[in-house]
């Protein structure tokens, strides 16, 4: 009787040390699985965060630049306000000082010498017309 009863116990132990065995590998194999995966999603995140930060930079820069950019063009644009106000202004002072006769006729040849290089129109005969007439047209 206490033969059968070490006899059982004897199989037990062995079939619980056969089922510790065999779960301690089952184990060792999903840890190994699960350590290859946690390495895997690791490296993916470090890569990922590698090209958010390049991206970050990049886009700095291009920030970087359109602002200095920016800036070059309202300094060149304000330099043209600036020159355009001072044309004015002094287009207003020189209007002050213009004669009636330049108030109306403001391109006219006021000296002998670009009178005389300026070409005398060319008037086409017409018959039947009369010279008071082209002046006219």
């Amino acid at each position: 009787m206490y033969q059968r009863q070490i006899n059982r116990l004897k199989e037990q132990t062995t079939y619980l040390t056969m089922k510790i065995n065999q779960n301690k590998k089952e184990c060792l194999e999903r840890n190994n699985r699960v350590r290859l995966e946690k390495e895997s999603i690791v490296k993916h995140y470090h890569q990922l965060k590698k090209t958010m930060q390049q991206t970050r930079d990049k886009e700095e820069r291009r920030l970087g630049d359109l602002t200095m950019n920016s800036k070059a063009c309202m300094d060149t644009l304000t330099g043209y306000r600036k020159l355009g106000e001072k044309i004015l202004k002094t287009a207003e002072l020189c209007r002050k000082l213009e004669t009636e006769k330049e108030k109306v006729l403001p391109f006219y040849q006021s000296d002998e010498i670009t009178l005389e290089e300026v070409p005398d129109i060319y008037v086409e005969k017409i018959d039947g017309m009369k010279k008071n007439t082209y002046n006219e047209f």
